[in-house]
Order: C-alpha cells, then structure tokens, then sequence
C-alpha cells in the first residue's frame, strides 16, 4: 500500500487507539513498549534509535509512513493503534 493509505487506515480504525487490553500476545506489559517492540519486528531498520526527536508531549517515531505502509496489513496497524502509536503524513508517533 502506498503511504496515503496507511495514513487512512490508521484513521478509519483509530477508534481502537490505546485499547491495549485487546491486544493478543503483546510483546510487553507496559504498553509503550508493547507498541515500540512490535514496530520494531515489523519495521527492524538500522541500528540505532527507534523513535526520532520529541515535540512537546509528542515522541516522533524513526520509522516512516513509507516503510511501515510496504509491509503492513490493516491487523498490524489496529494492533500499532492499541498500543498507542498513531501515524501522520509525515511521521509515526506517540503522544502522552
């Protein structure tokens, strides 16, 4: 899929964003984690740090729209907004 429509399906599904307890097998108890570890399998990249810089409350993510939308189905992206990662047209990221 190409980014624009990773971005609309991040927003047709966001109705599911931090429901973290319907996460199947989460990598990790603490949600923030759970969502970093499961982006990280998907998305492995270089070495390195996996989130980018931090705008107020909002940590942005290394990982682009462009990389996650070449590999991702729509159960990866429900399961990403469970765990609190959102995605824009720029970026990915979590906010507090």
């Amino acid at each position: 899929m190409d980014p624009t429509a990773l971005v609309k399906l991040f927003k047709k599904n966001e109705r599911e964003l931090d429901r973290f307890d319907r996460v199947k097998k989460p990598p990790h108890k603490r949600q923030d984690l759970a969502g970093l570890l499961y982006l990280a399998k998907l998305c492995p990249g270089e070495a390195g740090f996996i989130y980018d810089h931090v705008e107020g409350d909002t940590i942005v993510l290394g990982v682009t729209p462009e990389e996650l939308a070449a590999i991702a189905k729509e159960e990866d992206v429900v399961t990403l907004l469970r765990c609190g990662i959102q995605c824009g047209k720029e970026n990915l990221f979590v906010t507090r």
